[in-house]
């Protein structure tokens, strides 16, 4: 049996409900909607949007599993404002320019690669 196609929507997402910032670290605590495949250490949350890519690397901690409440701690102190937002949690494992670059190809938006002009 052939394994079921994923979406974005099928990644674990994080409601954003406060955030602190300091001059040398951001942390968002909020709210997961599912953690069954999740685990504390090192991940990335996607900060929506269609055309451009907005990611931040940080470390992800469990407040109470069971509730689903976090706490994501950065050292990107560029994430923009995401308190009330949703974003979307991608493994450590993974780079989040691929997940965002197969999910732009899967909505028709596919990326055109083109080489640069030769120079004489």
């Amino acid at each position: 049996m052939a394994a079921a196609t994923k979406t974005m929507q099928d990644l674990p997402r994080f409601q954003v409900l406060a955030a602190t910032r300091s001059e040398e670290v951001v942390e968002l605590s909020g709210l997961f909607n599912q953690i069954a495949s999740m685990k504390e250490g090192h991940c990335a949350l996607l900060v929506p949007g269609s055309d451009i890519l907005i990611a931040s690397s940080g470390q992800l901690r469990f407040q109470d599993p069971a509730a689903g409440t976090a706490v994501f701690k950065t050292s990107d102190v560029s994430i923009p404002e995401v308190v009330g937002l949703d974003l979307t949690y991608v493994d450590g494992m993974w780079k989040p320019y691929h997940v965002w670059m197969v999910a732009l190809r899967r909505r028709g938006n596919g990326l055109e690669l083109s080489s640069m002009p030769e120079t004489q």
